[in-house]
């Protein structure tokens, strides 16, 4: 089985290499022959320089770079997942710490539902008063900085919608049309 895991980025390429250092273990030789399933990962970029794509030839070179369509995060999200290849697409961010055993994880649960939501926590100390981060302990949320689901099942859902006027609610949106849509899901 193949996880896609799909990072969209704007201009913030020292959390990118942050983020990408956390699933660069799937690609040390050998290692998803150990796993049992193939991973790979897609950043796109909707940023107009080409800063992240030297980053990533140069250190990340397992990485498949894309042009985002620069139209914000939902369309910077389904544009990856329409690059991507794997019958599972993960969604995280490029400001997001991947932790070992993340795909390892989703794996475990994925003969078995539609949809994964992930557990997300704060890392650090909220320094100002307008720094949020999503919160996921329990489940319930369909976050996009940590969920997966079948590429077919996402598309079947016409994927995030791109008609929010801000980077905002578009996950919580999507999430409503999963439950409406009766998807099997859990919590990892």
């Amino acid at each position: 089985m193949l996880f896609s895991i799909i990072i969209p980025t704007y201009k913030r390429q020292d959390a990118l290499s942050l983020c990408l250092n956390g699933v660069e273990h799937y690609f040390q030789p050998g290692a998803q022959a150990r796993f049992g399933h193939q991973v790979e990962v897609v950043v796109t970029d909707d940023a107009h320089e080409t800063s992240v794509q030297s980053l990533l030839a140069h250190r990340y070179p397992w990485c498949h770079y894309i042009q985002g369509p620069r139209r914000g995060p939902a369309a910077n999200r389904n544009h990856g997942a329409r690059h991507a290849t794997g019958e599972w697409l993960v969604f995280t961010d490029d400001d997001c710490l991947p932790q070992p055993g993340w795909i390892e994880a989703y794996a475990a649960l994925a003969d078995q539902v539609d949809l994964l939501e992930g557990r997300t926590s704060a890392a650090g100390t909220r320094m100002r008063v307008d720094e949020e981060c999503p919160i996921n302990e329990t489940g319930g949320f369909l976050w996009s900085c940590n969920f997966a689901i079948r590429r077919t099942v996402f598309l079947a859902l016409g994927g995030f919608n791109e008609d929010f006027p801000a980077a905002a609610m578009e996950d919580v949106e999507l999430n409503l049309r999963a439950s409406k849509a009766g998807l099997s899901r859990a919590f990892v």
